[in-house]
């Protein structure tokens, strides 16, 4: 009797700090979130004050060159590249940038549960299990490529870089979990061949696409 009262008191107790934990965790939600869209508008803000200080920059050059008599095919060269450049950012911004903040937004949102559950601060309980949060970073990571432009060159060249180092590094962890698992101190059957099939696979599948990658690099 003794024991299942105790028993009872100790399943009171861990469900009532169960609940205080998720009141917190549902009042800390809507704080990262406002931090995630702060950080998810941050390319529009960060545009938007490069748009104002373009303007500020084209209306001195404006005045300087209409002060200047003696130049007067100059100063309308000036402005007509002015405006060509003012005109071809704006094209890009119609075209790739309302795409590069989407694909942006959907990586910030994604990503968050996944970042809080390695924190130690899990909110899967609030909005959703983290692993269907991984869809909306696949395709805004795909939305932010489809916002570069072939003559991105420096773009290009640092998002080969990192896939080469991430497809490096997934086949060098499952190179270490064959080695692991083959050792030769636990023979096993059953070992050497979840090793072929489940590792040797991957290994060159991320190996070839490496590979594939070196050769984008010199790109320019």
């Amino acid at each position: 009797s003794n024991a299942s009262d105790n028993f009872e008191q100790d399943l009171v107790q861990l469900k009532a700090g169960l609940e205080a934990k998720l009141h917190e965790i549902r009042a800390a939600v809507p704080k990262l979130y406002a931090v995630a869209t702060v950080i998810a508008l941050l390319p529009t803000l960060l545009m938007v004050g490069h748009t104002l200080l373009q303007l500020t920059i084209n209306q001195r050059t404006r005045t300087s060159l209409v002060g200047v008599a003696n130049e007067q095919a100059s100063a309308r060269m000036a402005r007509w590249l002015f405006q060509a450049r003012r005109s071809a950012v704006r094209r890009r911004l119609q075209v790739s940038g309302a795409m590069g903040q989407a694909g942006w937004a959907l990586v910030v949102y994604g990503i968050l549960p996944a970042a809080m559950s390695i924190a130690g601060t899990p909110i899967d309980k609030v909005v959703g299990e983290k692993d269907f949060w991984r869809i909306p970073v696949v395709v805004g990571f795909f939305l932010g490529l489809l916002a570069l432009f072939p003559t991105d060159e420096r773009a290009i060249r640092t998002i080969c870089t990192v896939f080469l180092a991430f497809y490096l590094g997934l086949a060098y962890l499952y190179a270490h979990g064959c080695i692991e698992i083959a050792n030769p101190s636990v023979p096993s059957v059953s070992h050497r061949s979840q090793c072929q099939r489940f590792f040797l696979p991957k290994i060159v599948v991320h190996l070839s696409a490496a590979a594939a990658l070196v050769a984008t690099l010199p790109c320019g």
